[in-house]
Order: structure tokens, then sequence, then C-alpha cells
């Protein structure tokens, strides 16, 4: 499989909090990256109170470098009790798609949150419809996706399923997360079945252990049946009509100094995922 056939392959900076969105670039480009997957919030590589000067630098240093932006990830709360803070969350994910927009980045990452009270699940995901709702409508002009990341309460698909239901607007899809569903207990096979024409993006990462055990390792080196998993969403997208969406690695280094740094970690799993897609090429075609 060549570079051109292959899906686009990514890594999320939250493998690399030590460089700069310029460091980060270079890196990239010398690794044989295709696109960045750009993480916001208040510790991010990017963030939205950078000026019009700041974003049109980095952009001009993406495009000469030949990169691409995945997408820009932000830290929401839909679906706390405080409307506040969920308030607060719009605004600054809505923050961030100008930001994603400055970028060249199609997408944003949400996150739905944590409960913080005992409001049965239907409530919680109101809120989160609620809150997705006006988003849309805030962002629509930036023509940038929102896309939700399961996660937290809603790491597995059953729960997510109904607010896509709610919201069929093709401007909201998923961050497919594998590894998160697998650690979950969620067979691949069962987020495909659920997310199938809604995949914005997809995060690979590797690891042993569910729930409180889990415990992130290299690329093959784990439990998550990411084959498989890649296999399944090729020959579903297929039937769809799809091709496949970007493949971005998670390395979680910024919550795990004890993971190898990011000089290590990234050509690891670059030539781990060169390797696989082009073992998976009859199927990803």
């Amino acid at each position: 499989m060549t570079r051109t056939s292959r899906p686009r392959l990514a890594f999320s900076t939250l493998a690399c909090p030590e460089w700069d969105a310029e460091t980060v670039v270079q890196q990239a480009a010398a690794g044989g990256w295709d696109a960045i997957e750009w993480r916001g919030g208040p510790e991010g590589t990017v963030r939205p109170d950078w000026t019009a000067d700041r974003r049109g630098s980095l952009r001009r240093a993406l495009a000469a470098a030949g990169l691409g932006s995945v997408a820009v990830t932000t830290y929401s709360n839909l679906i706390s009790s405080d409307p506040g803070v969920v308030r607060a969350s719009v605004a600054d994910a809505a923050a961030h798609a100008e930001l994603a927009r400055d970028l060249g980045a199609p997408a944003i990452r949400l996150f739905l949150g944590e409960r913080d009270d005992d409001a049965p699940a239907e409530t919680l995901s109101g809120r989160a419809v609620d809150a997705i709702a006006d988003l849309l409508e805030r962002v629509r002009p930036l023509d940038v996706t929102l896309a939700i990341e399961p996660h937290d309460d809603h790491v597995r698909s059953e729960t997510i399923r109904p607010i896509l239901d709610a919201l069929p607007d093709r401007a909201l899809g998923v961050v497919w997360d594998i590894g998160n569903g697998w650690s979950s207990g969620e067979d691949p096979a069962v987020g495909i079945a659920a997310y199938t024409g809604r995949i914005t993006w997809v995060q690979v990462k590797d690891g042993t252990g569910l729930g409180a055990t889990w415990r992130l390792c290299d690329l093959g080196a784990g439990d998550v049946p990411l084959d498989r998993a890649l296999t399944g969403l090729a020959e579903a997208n297929a039937a769809a009509g799809l091709a496949l969406p970007p493949i971005s690695l998670e390395w979680e280094r910024a919550w795990d100094p004890d993971l190898a740094p990011a000089s290590l970690a990234l050509p690891r799993a670059h030539a781990w995922l060169v390797e696989h897609l082009g073992r998976l090429a009859p199927a990803l075609r």
C-alpha cells in the first residue's frame, strides 16, 4: 500500500507535551506522518488565545511541510447539572472551532464530561443533545465538524448512539477510539455497528487490562485487536460507499510521563501502522 492509497496517518500531540507547535511540524514531517491531531485546552499545543498572526504562521508551516491537521481537541463538559459549566464549555468549544478553521483542521473533538449528580441516563443524554445542538448552530458558519469522543461516563457506544440519533446532522460525528472501547469491554464490532457513517477519525492505541487495570503499551504489544477493528471498519465503510477516515495515534504521555518519549514512541508506532495497513491492503481498498 502506497502513502497515497492508505488512510492519512496522524498523531495526537498528547504524545509530546514538551514540543512546541513548530517542533511538532518538524518531527511529523521527518517521521513520515501525514497530519497532526492538535491538543487544545489550557495545556494544549495550540490555544484559542493565539493571535491571528500566530495561527497563520503555523498554518503556513504545515503547508510548507506537506502536512494537514486532523482536528483540534477540546476538554468539554456538556452533561453537568450546572448550566454555567455547560455554557462555558460550549463557548470554549466554539473558540476551539475558530482555531481549527484557522489551522485548516476540519473538526474538533468534544468530551461529554463526567456526571456530577444522580440524574438518569436519559437526562444526561438530553443535556448533551441540547448543548451540542447549540454548538452546532454556533460553528456552522465555520464549516467545522464536531466529533464526540466516547469517554468517561459515555465510553460505550450504547450511550453515544442515542445522541447521534437525536442529532442526525452530518456536522456531528464520533472519534472512534478503538482502545477506549476495548478497555471498557466493548468489542470493536459493536463500535463499528454503532458508528459506521459517523466516524470522523479513528484513534489507535494498544494496552492490556480492562477498566481500572488498563495500561497503555506500544502498538501490537497489547490485547486490542487493532487489525480486526481496522479491517472491520474498512469493510463496513466500503459497503456504505465510504473511504477510511484518518487514523491518529494517541500516545498519552502527557498523562503518563513514564511512557517512552515521542522521539522513540512515534517512529515505532508509524512503522507498525504502515506495516499493518500494508498487510490489510486488500480490505482497505
